[in-house]
């Protein structure tokens, strides 16, 4: 909805801790899975012309995308390197949805 799409430009937090990409590691990920991220998008434009099976495959890669940020959000929440007025925009912005952060 226009009002959920409003609420979500309320985050404006930057949700990592910046000294968490001093590790060169680190900063590689992050850029390949937005790099990949940006890519699967931008492919996705021309998601009305896929024929049956690439639609499946396209949703896989999406849903794959979406792992790998879980899995990178999980490991900075567990270093406690979660930006604390991001996570307090995200609460909000659940809260406006009605939503708890498990519902979402």
């Amino acid at each position: 909805s226009i009002s959920a799409m409003q609420a979500a430009e309320q985050i404006t937090a930057n949700p990592f801790d910046p000294s968490m990409f001093e590790s060169e590691q680190i900063e590689q990920e992050y850029k390949k899975l937005v790099l990949d991220h940006a890519n699967i998008i931008e492919f996705g434009a021309k998601y009305d012309e896929f024929d049956p099976m690439g639609k499946i495959s396209y949703l896989d890669q999406i849903e794959q995308i979406e792992d790998r940020w879980d899995a990178f959000f999980f490991r900075f929440k567990l270093m406690n390197s979660l930006d604390r007025d991001y996570i307090k925009q995200c609460e909000e912005f659940l809260a406006s949805m009605k939503l708890s952060e498990e519902e979402f």
